[in-house]
């Protein structure tokens, strides 16, 4: 379905979906769900199994990883290019040295080679420094409004680097509990992916939307050149405090 509809298909783990399986087998089985938390061999049996079943349900090979809560580290990534993924998308600033557990303290939006796999980071900002707000955002439209992620993305191309947002599909809808149970539109969150693509259609030229099997292929071309850059601070209080209030709304299903 998801290629019938121009979908790019790469691979995303968390591993404790496989755990859960080897707990319902009877097997002994680890209690994590941070890839970068698994010795080296578990890490690397993961990628290769989640990489053959990919190609095996597509046709192609994988191209790119996102670890699942971004729980990927630099030994993640050795273990990814073991395995024949040359592209990972997991590291993001406002979560490094949290769950994102990369050891590298040289915070950047952007790309950068780790060995032979390049890491295209999942984009982010800082924000004023505030009560209730948080130090960093990730360009994440469940949690920012669609003015914040473009003014990201006009800071992070201003300085030279590529921008990756992420958008979780259940992110657009509303539930009930964790079982997912009453789903609906979340409108907030879907007024603002489509603003987002609007302006990037209406902007096409000038930032140019890439799928991570498109930057695969320019990788094996030669044509993709690596670019980091430090961090921008977005300085529009009154807005970060506007869409936390909404947010905070939002939050209620009949909202």
């Amino acid at each position: 379905y998801l290629l019938e509809h121009q979908q790019d298909v790469q691979l995303h783990i968390h591993p404790n979906h496989k755990h859960y399986g080897l707990a319902q087998a009877g097997k002994p089985h680890p209690r994590c769900d941070y890839i970068a938390d698994l010795a080296p061999e578990a890490q690397r049996a993961l990628l290769e199994e989640g990489s053959q079943r990919l190609q095996q349900w597509t046709g192609r090979k994988t191209a790119a990883f996102r670890a699942g809560n971004m729980g990927a580290s630099e030994a993640t990534l050795q273990e990814l290019e073991k395995a024949g993924i040359p592209i990972d998308s997991s590291y993001t600033f406002p979560y490094a040295g949290g769950q994102c557990r990369f050891a590298d303290r040289q915070l950047y939006n952007g790309s950068k080679w780790y060995g032979g796999v390049l890491e295209l980071a999942l984009s982010g900002f800082r924000q004023p420094s505030l009560p209730l707000l948080h130090p960093a955002k990730p360009v994440d439209l469940v949690g920012i409004s669609a003015g914040e992620c473009l003014a990201a993305a006009r800071a992070i191309r201003a300085a030279g680097a590529d921008t990756v947002l992420i958008l979780h599909s259940f992110s657009l809808v509303k539930v009930k509990n964790v079982q997912y149970d009453g789903g609906r539109l979340d409108r907030i969150v879907a007024r603002r992916f489509r603003t987002v693509c609007r302006w990037l259609a209406e902007h096409r030229e000038e930032y140019p939307v890439r799928t991570f099997r498109e930057i695969a292929d320019d990788l094996a071309a030669g044509r993709y050149q690596a670019r980091s850059a430090p961090p921008p601070t977005l300085n529009r209080p009154l807005r970060a405090i506007a869409r936390k209030a909404v947010q905070a709304l939002n939050r209620l299903y009949w909202a």
